[in-house]
Parts: C-alpha cells; structure tokens; sequence
C-alpha cells in the first residue's frame, strides 16, 4: 500500500488554507439532490471531511450526517464545529478501516481517492465506500482516462483513478455514471470530474433521470 510523499493524516493544505469554495464544490450535488423528494428524512455519510464545509452543508439538506476524517489537526477542527449543529456528528477515522454496522442511504467519498497512489488501494477504498451504501454514493476525484485526454496534469497521473476502478466497483450491485468536469475551469473554479454510484435495487430514479441536467457532460459507465 502506498500513499503520496505527504502523511495522508499530516497534510500541509491545512497549513496553507486553500481551498475550493464551498459553491463551485456542490454546484453538481445541487443539479441532483433537490429531485429527491425525501432528502430530509435520509441519513448521510461524508467520507474525508475536512473542515466540515460540505458536512455542514449536507445537513442542511439531510436528516442525519455523519462525518469522517483521518487527519489530526483537520479532525479537531471538524469536531469543534460539528458541535453547533446538532444533525451532524463527526468521528476519526480512515475509511479503509473503517468499522460500523450501520449502512448509509447517501455517501460521499469527495477529494480522497488521489491520495492513495495505488490503484489496488483505490479500488478498495471505493469498494469500502460503496459497502455503506443504501442507494446512492457520490465520488469526486480526477480520471485518469480524461487527464490523458485532455493532456492535463500528465506528471501526476499516479494520483488520479482509472475508468475501470469504478466499472468494475460498480459490477458489484451498481448502475454508474461519469460527470466530466474538464471545461469547469481552472484555479478556483477547477474540480475534480464526479462518480455517481446508484444501487441497482434502490427504489428511486434512474441515474439517466437523476442526470438529466448533465446531457452533455455525463456518460453512464457500462
């Protein structure tokens, strides 16, 4: 198992405090999450949440959320603002390891999968990720299939996920479909593209009608 030069529990983006604003970061969420007409009385689970932006998000929109994160110092912070919101509800830990019974109606795995460099490792966090999941399971991440692509980021390719983690993670119970976020922009307004994982015996739409507001930029994975 290998990860990236920087102790995945240690990560310096903390120090530095940059990151993508809140808005550019669930623009597509919101594209799909109001047609869910239940929204309010499902569960969420947010995989590697960081500071709690979207955690806190989420439970504005969710009954219950329930957060992760393996980094220290990220974790406090997490935990100190999880406090204010009583729907929301935090812990430390990895997923990889990971260790609950209870089973999530919505998960999200966001900005995780590049930090593990090894593709067998990937694959079982995803695997992990969508073992907790009821009905549906958002992975935000950059593809490897679309950097080659557009030739971008050509020197990092190791960090980002192949096409065929999440075929053949999705062979598994799933229906999946890639968004492609390559023309969403650079610097603040770039984003990883998004993953959305829809159990197949899961009484809701189908992912061609959840993703109907992506005609353009969505592709179901076969």
């Amino acid at each position: 198992m290998r990860l990236s030069s920087e102790n995945h529990r240690q990560r310096d983006w903390f120090d530095k405090g940059g990151r993508h604003g809140l808005e550019n970061r669930v623009a597509d969420l919101e594209k799909i999450l109001p047609q869910l007409s239940n929204l309010g009385d499902l569960n969420a689970l947010d995989i590697g949440a960081a500071e709690g932006d979207i955690s806190a998000w989420l439970a504005t929109h969710y009954h219950r959320v329930h957060a992760i994160e393996a980094m220290q110092r990220v974790f406090e912070k997490l935990s100190t603002r999880t406090r204010a919101i009583a729907n929301l509800s935090c812990e430390q830990a990895d997923i990889r390891d990971y260790q609950t019974r209870e089973i999530y109606d919505h998960v999200f795995f966001l900005g995780v999968l590049h930090y593990f460099l090894d593709d067998a490792t990937k694959a079982t966090a995803l695997r992990k990720a969508l073992s907790l999941t009821r009905s549906l399971c958002f992975v935000r991440t950059g593809i490897r299939d679309q950097k080659v692509k557009y030739g971008l980021d050509l020197d990092k390719l190791e960090k980002y996920t192949p096409v065929s983690v999440f075929r053949e993670a999705a062979a598994e119970g799933f229906d999946a479909a890639l968004i492609d976020n390559a023309s969403r922009g650079t610097k603040d307004q770039r984003l990883g593209d998004l993953v959305v994982f829809r159990k197949k015996d899961a009484a809701m739409p189908p992912l061609t009608e959840l993703l109907r507001g992506f005609s353009t930029s969505a592709t179901l994975l076969d």
